[in-house]
């Protein structure tokens, strides 16, 4: 709510969308932790990396929890103005979030700022301060990319009563510019995609991959490409723009190996019109009888 109230619904939302579609796009596969869990139990063990999207109001007892997994070796990641607000919304210096991020106490205002370096034009939040800001804790680390990364898929509204919604994104330089940034911290803090899908000319190509594997049972695969508009108010990104009468080369890269079968002969409520389900499995069967899928929550 405090980030709402802040900067806006618009921001905090396609904030939040733009992480999904980035991490998705990057092939990562990500998981949603309760807030309130998180300051009660912590962070669970197996977790690596933990994203603070537009947090910028973090209770004390979230924080000491945060404090305590970046201790251990964990990596925090904040897009920007991480903690400058209590639980309650009240502006404070936070001790604890001071010893994570570089503190902070002037205006908090997103506003375009030219970074070239960084590949374009970046929503910078804290005026003054760096962008990607690295400190080290314990035996971990935090990063406060210090910019909004909101522009990367974002929904506009319009007609008369915003009920017009239309997808948009950053140009293709933008998003890659993005997804490098990102990319780069995931990896060294030991974090890799799960799997891997390029194109012709073997350079990423952005799309939705999920993988479940199970080395006992075998894989189930779902590659989801962006779904068509259903109406003319709600067009995709151009970025996102499929052409299916010519269709793509793709080469997809697994963690693992085994015999590939297709099973989008089916309809599932949770495929697009056009993804692609196959089954992968380490032994080599003419014939199989499924009766069902069962995803895994999260």
């Amino acid at each position: 709510l405090t980030a709402i109230a802040s900067f806006g619904r618009s921001e905090w939302l396609n904030t939040q969308n733009s992480w999904l579609k980035l991490l998705d796009d990057m092939k990562y596969d990500c998981r949603f932790l309760d807030y309130e869990k998180v300051g009660e139990n912590g962070i669970p063990a197996e977790y690596k990396v933990v994203i603070l999207p537009a947090a910028v109001a973090i209770s004390y007892a979230q924080a000491q929890k945060l404090e305590e997994f970046v201790k251990r070796g964990g990596t925090l990641i904040a897009d920007f103005a991480p903690g400058r607000y209590d639980g309650h919304g009240k502006r404070r210096n936070s001790p604890v979030m001071n010893k994570l991020f570089a503190p902070y106490d002037g205006p908090i205002d997103i506003a375009y700022a030219q970074l070239p370096k960084l590949g374009g034009k970046f929503k910078v939040a804290e005026k003054g301060m760096p962008v990607i800001q690295e400190k080290r804790y314990g035996k971990g680390r935090t990063v406060n990319f210090n910019f909004s990364v909101s522009d990367y898929h974002f929904i506009q509204l319009g007609g008369a009563g915003g009920e017009m919604a239309t997808s948009k994104s950053a140009d293709a330089k933008m998003q890659l510019a993005m997804r490098n940034i990102v990319q780069k911290q995931l990896e060294r803090s030991g974090v890799k995609p799960g799997m891997a899908v390029l194109d012709s000319k073997g350079k990423e190509l952005p799309c939705m991959a999920l993988v479940r594997w199970d080395k006992s049972t075998g894989t189930i695969a779902l590659y989801k490409t962006p779904a068509i508009p259903r109406s003319k108010g709600n067009l995709p990104p151009p970025n996102d723009v499929i052409d299916r009468k010519k269709g793509h080369n793709i080469t997809v890269k697994l963690p693992f190996k085994g015999h590939l079968y297709d099973i989008d002969d089916e309809e599932y409520s949770f495929i697009s019109e056009i993804g692609d389900t196959y089954y992968i499995n380490a032994l080599n069967v003419e014939k199989f009888k499924r009766s069902g899928i069962r995803m895994p929550r999260g």
